[in-house]
């Protein structure tokens, strides 16, 4: 499809078992997670086949005494909502971690509204 080798794609293809010490051994940093000291905004969807590890991320933060922002609402993994999500909850973040803008009107953070 790409016109060319794709080592990554080739490299996952190789390590195919469940239980391949490929994916624990660097692909997996759940365990450096809690040392993430920047603030730190997730956004994702209650049908996100990745959401029980995103949520297990947000837990170790909250665990070592971090304060993420969890934004779920009604999406998939790839869902064109999820991606505007991320984009209009981002750039609010953003500008109040990076500009300062505080006193933004308090929104829900479950993607309800």
């Amino acid at each position: 499809m790409t016109g060319g080798r794709v080592d990554f794609w080739q490299a996952w293809l190789v390590h195919d078992k469940q239980g391949d010490p490929y994916w624990t051994r660097a692909r997996d940093f759940s365990d450096d997670v809690a040392h993430v000291a920047a603030p730190v905004q997730i956004v994702t969807g209650w049908y996100d086949i990745f959401l029980p590890w995103t949520l297990q991320d947000h837990a170790a933060l909250v665990a070592a005494g971090r304060s993420p922002q969890l934004y779920v609402g009604p999406f998939a993994h790839a869902d064109v909502g999820l991606m505007a999500a991320g984009l209009r909850e981002g750039i609010g973040w953003l500008r109040e971690h990076l500009l300062g803008e505080r006193g933004r009107p308090a929104r829900p953070r479950c993607g309800c509204a």
